[in-house]
């Protein structure tokens, strides 16, 4: 899922971002990391929770390049996708991968393989909903910001 953010008068902006792009990067690199933060902590939120390694490895980070400022929120865990989007019936997946978890609860892995073929696994979404929870207050970070660098470029 992606978060667009529209910039009108984007031409006239570049001019005036391009005698400061110290402060460009710095005031828009702030706005980017409120950003992130706000989705990556919604989304440790709605994460669900068995042994806490999904919502431990939601992270957030800010990558500057020259002409952009990127925000990535993940989860690094192998099975974030899973939980997420779900997972159709179909193909087992391997009882290996299960083995952990499958035990602990006092079940057989091999079945459980087999149960997830036949049903497949529902779906936990916790990254879309921290987007779609957050969009209007991003839109208004990255306006203040956009207004406190308008100010200071205009002084």
């Amino acid at each position: 899922m992606a978060l667009t953010i529209k910039i009108e008068g984007l031409k006239e902006l570049q001019k005036s971002f391009s005698k400061s792009p110290e402060m460009t990067k710095r005031i828009m690199g702030e706005a980017m990391d409120l950003s992130v933060m706000r989705i990556k902590n919604t989304a440790k939120s709605k994460a669900p929770v068995d042994t806490g390694r999904l919502r431990n490895s939601i992270k957030d980070k800010v990558k500057f390049a020259i002409r952009d400022i990127t925000g990535v929120v993940n989860a690094d865990v192998k099975y974030a996708p899973w939980v997420e989007f779900g997972r159709r019936s179909g193909k087992a997946p391997p009882a290996s991968a299960l083995r952990t978890w499958a035990r602990k609860r006092g079940i057989n892995e091999f079945a459980l393989a087999k149960a997830i073929a036949r049903k497949g696994v529902k779906a936990q979404p916790f990254m879309q909903p921290a987007i779609r929870q957050n969009e209007a207050i991003i839109g208004k970070i990255f306006e203040s910001g956009l207004s406190a660098l308008v100010k200071n470029l205009a002084k």
